[in-house]
């Protein structure tokens, strides 16, 4: 009994440092809440862009603004910290046909291990076998174009985090976004409900916490071959169960040029994982890539580095 005592101990205390470098409430399974993809993470975390990658776990309604029927994307997170690097993989698709778009995507969260365990005297127990943690999601999307300014979107998923135990939980989540002009610039503003459903741990279950978004872009152009984006938006987490309510503001810029060259900025403040953030995106014929950086303004938490590449046909 003391052995696993001090087994699950250090358990514990090297997930809850895993998790620190994606979010810093602890709520559980933090991969619902990873980042969407390299081009929203140059952009603060924001996911109410308009998107042309990973449109499931940012705005799936922005499939409709582009003109692209089909696309496919992989993205690799690296989050180094003082014991080890963690990986975060990403891979979406997406299809349209007139005014009906599908998704399917699907995370994988490497998150270590423990290689030495040790009996009550703290010596190594030989033959003991490695410990290696990990968490999966898998998600369903679909959204609806009622007309050129009101689009629609829904989803469910399903996670899995296996640390001493499995934890799974089932979710979904609505939103709607509305497109319109003024004089030469284009906007949209979108609502978003999430977290809505429960997980289950050892025979228990219960509620996620609800996340209710709202937010939107700015789009216009500056000179004949540049535009600017400015996207942002405020989240909020239900009080429910244990959970308190708590807060988040992002806001991000994408400056393209000559269509093919971004420059992106943004930043993400509130739960204590404040942070700025940077990256470059380069399109070439049907492929476009991503390189962003988040760097945290807290000695407790950890900087990401994500790589994104995307197929659109």
């Amino acid at each position: 009994m003391i052995k696993k005592t001090i087994l699950y101990t250090s358990i514990v205390v090297l997930c809850f440092a895993a998790l620190q470098p994606i979010v810093a409430q602890q709520r559980v399974i933090p991969l619902l809440e990873a980042p969407a993809s390299a081009q929203s993470l140059s952009m603060g975390s924001t996911n109410m862009l308009n998107a042309n990658e990973a449109y499931i776990y940012t705005n799936p309604t922005s499939i409709f603004k582009q003109d692209a029927k089909a696309s496919a994307d992989y993205s690799i997170g690296i989050l180094p910290t003082d014991d080890q690097t963690m990986l975060l993989h990403t891979l979406t698709t997406g299809y349209k046909t007139k005014k009906n778009a599908f998704f399917l995507g699907a995370r994988y969260f490497s998150m270590g291990g423990l290689k030495d365990i040790y009996d009550v005297q703290m010596n190594p127990e030989l033959g003991k076998k490695d410990l290696n943690f990990h968490s999966y999601a898998v998600d369903l999307g679909y959204a609806y174009e009622l007309n050129k300014s009101l689009s629609l979107y829904s989803k469910l998923g399903f996670a899995n985090e296996k640390i001493i135990s499995n934890m799974r939980a089932y979710h979904a989540s609505v939103g709607s976004f509305y497109t319109g002009s003024i004089k030469e610039a284009a906007y949209s503003v979108g609502l978003h409900v999430g977290n809505l459903g429960s997980y289950s741990y050892k025979g228990e279950s219960k509620m996620l916490a609800p996340l209710v978004k709202v937010g939107g872009t700015v789009q216009f152009q500056t000179t004949e071959n540049q535009k600017m984006e400015i996207a942002t938006d405020y989240g909020m987490f239900m009080p429910v169960e244990n959970y308190k309510f708590q807060s988040h503001y992002s806001v991000g810029v994408d400056y393209t040029f000559f269509n093919n060259y971004s420059l992106r900025a943004g930043s993400h403040f509130g739960e204590k994982n404040d942070s700025f953030s940077a990256g470059i995106g380069v399109k070439y014929n049907s492929f476009a890539f991503s390189f962003a950086s988040k760097i945290a303004l807290h000695t407790d938490m950890n900087n990401i580095y994500m790589l994104g590449v995307n197929y659109s046909l």
